[in-house]
């Protein structure tokens, strides 16, 4: 039982990690604009999507990683960018999902210590 419980907070850690680095691709100071989908959504490829910068140039770009509650074909989306250079950008809701991971991260860890304790008493 010890070494579930072990194995149970260090994956719990590599969720957190994985939350942070999703979170970092979008930081709080880029500006968001509405957007939309392009295309389906396939399991193992980049989803690709459109926006219009408040200039009004139409620009499009595709998510890094894979995007949670993204409707199956096309939908619309909120589009976060760099202000400094337009062309770099991610979806606004990977702050969401990252935020998401590090807070099942946290509750297994949480789980994971006390099994821990649990065990040892």
């Amino acid at each position: 039982m010890y070494i579930a419980c072990f194995a149970l907070i260090a994956v719990s850690g590599v969720v957190i990690l994985a939350g942070v680095r999703v979170r970092r691709l979008v930081p709080k100071h880029w500006a968001t604009v509405p957007g939309e989908w392009i295309g389906p959504a396939l399991q193992f490829s980049p989803h690709p999507y459109r926006y219009r910068t408040p200039d009004g140039v139409e620009r499009t770009g595709s998510s890094r990683v894979k995007v949670v509650w993204r409707a199956p074909s096309g939908g619309n989306c909120l589009v976060a960018y760099d202000p400094q250079n337009p062309a770099t950008s991610q979806p606004a809701q990977l702050r969401t999902n990252g935020t998401l991971l590090i807070a099942v991260g946290a509750f297994a860890a949480i789980a994971g210590v006390a099994l821990l304790a649990l065990t040892w008493s």
